[in-house]
């Protein structure tokens, strides 16, 4: 018996695609990893864009640590329009308080579940297929996490239950080491991990991006120089 062929999120980085089967397994929850100042912001939100604007599907961008405002400046200086499709939202850290953290004063806000609650109602309202948390590092300085192997665990299950492709965007601080986020068991926990690496030498920076693991996928496993010009990002494979 043939297995059916896994449905596949195209990322539109040009040339790669084509190194991971076609793109992401639909309903994965990546790790989008690098250190300061390697774009996984901009990387991530350019994936969502590019689903929204050419594949209709819906998606929010739920960014925990810059204001709605300055990043639709920063996104429309790299060649992107936010505001010009109505089938991706920016929601920032206000509206977040504002739906949850104001209303339960003196008390600690289980922020793990406030973000869930919030992107299921998103969900509920408006049909979303992608949704991107940035940044993992802002949520866990709101969240008091007493056991945070256990409450990582089931937060990563409630986003999976919620059947989206889901992008979660992590920091690296370690220049020595690949811990791909804080608690060092995102990783595991994920169905896929992307890597932007910033080699910095002989007077250049250069950005690389790279697929760690990527569940049921046969994938490139090299790093791939990554360039960003007026039509997006492109991996260099040759």
């Amino acid at each position: 018996m043939v297995e059916p062929a896994t449905k596949r999120i195209r990322t539109h980085i040009r040339n790669f695609d084509n190194q991971m089967e076609g793109g992401i397994p639909e309903g994965s929850i990546i790790l989008v990893c690098g250190r300061p100042g390697s774009m996984k912001s901009s990387l991530t939100y350019y994936m969502m864009y590019s689903q929204s604007m050419k594949e209709n599907r819906r998606c929010m961008y739920l960014t925990l640590e810059q204001g709605r405002a300055s990043l639709v400046r920063h996104l429309t200086h790299l060649g992107m329009r936010p505001d010009s499709s109505n089938r991706i939202a920016i929601v920032d850290m206000s509206t977040l308080r504002k739906n949850f953290g104001d209303s339960q004063t003196g008390t600690h806000p289980d922020w793990l579940a406030a973000l869930v609650g919030q992107i299921a109602e998103y969900k509920k309202a408006i049909g979303l297929d992608l949704v991107a948390v940035d940044s993992m590092a802002a949520l866990y300085s709101l969240h008091e996490f007493e056991n945070p192997r256990r409450e990582l665990f089931h937060f990563f299950e409630k986003l999976r239950d919620l059947g989206l492709t889901v992008f979660l965007i992590s920091e690296m601080y370690d220049p020595d080491k690949d811990i791909f986020a804080r608690y060092e068991v995102e990783d595991f926990l994920a169905d896929g991990v992307l890597h932007l690496k910033v080699d910095r030498s002989e007077g250049q920076s250069n950005l690389y991006l790279g697929v760690v693991k990527m569940r049921e996928t046969r994938h490139n496993r090299n790093y791939l120089p990554l360039i960003v010009d007026p039509d997006g990002f492109e991996v260099v494979t040759d």
